[in-house]
């Protein structure tokens, strides 16, 4: 059962880890990836990016894809996230190995993943 908390009629809270495999699917209901991982910024306690394996399962295809968190909306109901966009463009998304991660804190890549996503950018909180 997920971990979700009813906080008002209209907000809820979710655990992280629920979240990790959660289905995603676009607009027409369509399955395109699963969540493989969430990046969370310390500082804030923001998600930034959800990391996704479109394959459904690591192993078939090792390429994972960082994807801003706001081009997302939780559907608790079917517990999916629906993405905020089109399939194919993940396809063509810039991505990275599974035992190859990027620095996610690094100002290029940041730039490169918000810019191919149409995001804003996500301003990591720099340790002093």
């Amino acid at each position: 059962m997920p971990a979700v908390l009813t906080t008002s009629a209209s907000s809820k809270v979710v655990s992280a880890s629920t979240l990790a495999g959660y289905r995603v699917r676009n607009h027409r209901n369509e399955d395109l990836a699963t969540i493989e991982e969430l990046m969370v910024d310390p500082e804030s306690g923001c998600i930034a990016y959800a990391v996704l394996c479109l394959g459904g399962f690591i192993g078939v295809d090792d390429r994972l894809y960082a994807v801003p968190w706001e081009r997302f909306r939780l559907n608790t109901d079917d517990r999916v996230l629906v993405f905020d966009g089109e399939g194919e463009s993940l396809n063509t998304a810039p991505s990275f190995q599974q035992d190859d991660w990027p620095d996610f804190t690094d100002a290029r890549w940041e730039r490169e993943i918000r810019e191919y996503y149409g995001a804003r950018p996500f301003l990591f909180s720099k340790a002093s």
